[in-house]
């Protein structure tokens, strides 16, 4: 069949035609759910209440009236859930380099500070959690490491931390630890 070129570029006009459609239908969404007066907060989160972008309260689960375009309410999971740490290398007080590997279980207990005191309180509860990591580890050599209570010394350190946040970290538990040495590529590629 010869190439038509009446085909090809009728095809191209349909596509914007799709993406407009698709446009429309998701701004016809948005605007219905704009004018719904009501809201519902799932069981296991809580909803944070907004007028005009300022605080107004905590809502509990359930059933809420609110005034459409007005009142926002943002969900905020608090049930227990976890973050996995990455891998971070830790030179012991002994000389001896460790990797070291975590999991923080923590929960929300203060929605209006998790919301509202804190920009992505859970990355700065992975920032502190790796401080708090490294500064426990790098004070003892590798025989005490292998022989000390290292989650309760953890969970004591970055529970501190994060209350300020509304965050109670349940328990900070090492996932992997070894003493390995480390190499940090520069560039992307192993030096010779």
């Amino acid at each position: 069949k010869p190439y038509c070129r009446n085909q090809h570029t009728s095809l191209n006009r349909r596509r914007p035609k799709h993406l407009m459609l698709d446009a429309l239908i998701g701004w016809l969404k948005e605007i219905w759910s704009g004018l719904m007066p009501w809201a519902i907060v799932k069981e296991y989160s809580k909803g944070v209440k907004l007028r005009f972008g300022r605080f107004q309260g905590i809502l509990e689960p359930g059933f809420h009236w609110i005034i459409p375009y007005v009142d926002d309410v943002e969900p905020c999971v608090n049930v227990t859930t976890t973050i996995d740490l990455p891998p971070q290398s830790v030179l012991t007080s002994d000389g001896e380099s460790i990797v070291i590997k975590c999991v923080v279980k923590y929960s929300i207990t203060d929605v209006e500070k998790f919301y509202c005191k804190v920009t992505d309180a859970v990355g700065a509860l992975r920032d502190i959690s790796m401080g708090s990591v490294y500064d426990v580890v790098k004070t003892m050599d590798w025989d005490t490491i292998r022989q000390a209570d290292l989650p309760s010394l953890m969970t004591k350190e970055v529970r501190k931390q994060a209350f300020r946040w509304g965050i109670t970290v349940e328990s900070v538990t090492v996932s992997d630890l070894a003493k390995m040495r480390s190499i940090r590529l520069i560039g992307g590629s192993l030096p010779l």
